[in-house]
């Protein structure tokens, strides 16, 4: 190869020729095994002959109009009938982009004379915005053809339509591309409808759409609405387009959703070292009383059972001697209102209730389990969309605990005239701000881009609490593909805490 533009991975992604790769090779070496059998890679000359043919599309479609390529170092060994096939490829000058037209729909003028005035400096800085230039790809052209429509879409024109020319100067090896736009009338929306809802309403699916009748028209804000309501959690299927209609300046919108399941019920089972068996279990309601609310109910169970781990469970699944049990119950409600006024804002409320054994008091052998720790409170959240994965949220957390101390003879303390109420009875109020911001190229598993988790929580402000402090924190991660196949990420953590003391 006198260049090599393309990764190798890359180029054998164009063929359907296969030689057999590490794990091949270890499958055959291995096949004696049951169930293995060893796989034949059989070379066919019909075959090659095609992946010829399909290199020399791929590298036409990739602005290289002359590649030449063939197969005469490739190697046969007839003494194990194998063969060792290898592709000489000289890619040739490559297609460069020289010039580019941007007309109306007849082509006999630039098509920023057909745009209203207020949008002809947005439609200029566009244009010079556009990454156009160096090599040719149908891709390449596909995408600009794109990025024109989406971006007269976003800007009210729900019917624009964009057709690319390319003309070929083969002595230069340039390419003058040339993009006819008809944007069409722009638009306002006439009609939002909504299909495939049986137990939601029409009423609280457009709630949640970014837009209402009579707005201006925009494809950024219709594809919003759909990851709404995706993130509802009402719907499996949530589907947004403009259907077939008349090009003028109404434009009807239309939204197919296909519901969840509205009742979910889950269940698990488990066992570790420390807490023994584990059982958590949970009910949720999607859509509780309508209005698109949420409710759920969980329970969790550490059992800590058994204490003393039967001697036929191999040592790994034994819990050292030094090692305390690790024991709690804990139920709690969830309720939570996906719209507060706005689209943007949702809050929950989740009162919990929790018994445990605390391993820093004596076990009560008065109480089921020896638990020594009750726990009850409330948990109200609020979490606004800044952007799409991007939040913030303020929590307060409020909870009394009753510790259940024993005397010297054994007795549990059960009554708050018997001990002080700061010995065994306390209280704990927290406000928590958290915040995340931010680039990348998906939230949700991100390869590319940078996060910020910025954290304030302050502990016995404005309620009596037990603790009282001032707690900062901030969260730095960063994510750069190197390859394919490497991926780096790094995180940085930075905070600093202030007790109170009286």
């Amino acid at each position: 190869m006198d260049q090599q533009t393309f990764e190798t991975s890359r180029l054998q992604e164009q063929i359907a020729t296969d030689a057999p790769g590490f794990f091949g090779r270890l499958r055959n070496r291995v096949s004696f095994l049951p169930g293995l059998e060893r796989r034949q890679f059989f070379f066919d000359p019909v075959t090659l002959q095609k992946d010829v043919v399909r290199l020399r599309q791929f590298y036409r479609q990739n602005g290289f109009p002359e590649p030449t390529i063939d197969y005469p170092a490739s190697q046969l060994d007839t003494s194990d009938n194998h063969i060792h096939v290898i592709f000489t490829i000289q890619e040739g000058p490559s297609l460069e982009i020289r010039d580019t037209d941007f007309l109306n729909a007849d082509g006999t003028a630039p098509v920023a004379t057909v745009l209203d005035e207020p949008l002809q400096d947005d439609w200029r800085s566009f244009r010079d915005d556009l990454q156009i230039g160096g090599r040719f790809t149908s891709f390449k052209q596909t995408q600009l053809a794109d990025e024109i429509q989406r971006w007269f879409r976003n800007r009210g024109h729900a019917f624009a339509q964009v057709e690319s020319t390319t003309s070929v100067d083969t002595s230069q090896y340039a390419v003058d591309l040339r993009f006819r736009v008809d944007p069409g009338p722009p638009g306002v929306i006439s009609e939002i409808e909504i299909q495939g809802n049986e137990s939601v309403g029409a009423s609280i699916v457009r709630r949640n759409l970014p837009f209402s009748i009579g707005d201006r028209f925009s494809a950024r804000d219709v594809t919003e609405g759909q990851r709404n309501l995706f993130g509802r959690n009402l719907f499996r299927v949530a589907i947004a387009d403009v259907p077939d209609q008349p090009r003028d300046s109404t434009v009807r919108v239309r939204y197919r959703v296909r519901e969840a399941e509205l009742r979910f019920l889950s269940g698990q089972a488990g066992y570790n070292t420390r807490s023994g068996a584990t059982l958590e279990g949970g009910w949720k309601h999607r859509n509780f009383y309508g209005n698109a609310r949420t409710f759920s109910v969980n329970f969790t169970a550490d059992t800590g059972i058994p204490e003393t781990p039967p001697g036929f469970l191999p040592t790994f699944l034994t819990r050292a001697s030094s090692q305390a049990v690790s024991r709690q119950f804990r139920a709690s409600v969830t309720l939570r209102q996906p719209y507060l006024f706005s689209s943007r804002l949702s809050g929950s409320l989740a009162p919990f209730v929790q018994e445990r054994l605390n391993p820093s008091l004596s076990l009560n052998t008065d109480r089921l389990l020896g638990f020594n720790e009750r726990q009850y409170g409330l948990n109200s959240t609020l979490v606004f969309d800044v952007l799409p994965y991007r939040t913030l949220s303020l929590q307060h957390s409020v909870s009394r605990t009753r510790q259940f101390l024993a005397t010297a003879t054994g007795d549990t303390v059960r009554s708050e005239t018997l001990r002080s109420a700061d010995e065994d009875l306390f209280n704990k109020s927290v406000f928590t701000l958290n915040g995340t911001f931010g680039e990348a190229d998906d939230f949700v598993s991100p390869t590319r881009g940078v996060l910020v988790r910025p954290s304030v929580k302050l502990g016995g402000f404005f309620f009596e609490s037990g603790v009282e402090f001032a707690r900062l924190n901030t969260t730095l991660s960063g994510y750069l593909p190197l390859s394919d196949y490497v991926k780096l990420a790094g995180q940085l953590s930075v905070g600093a805490l202030w007790p109170f003391e009286e």
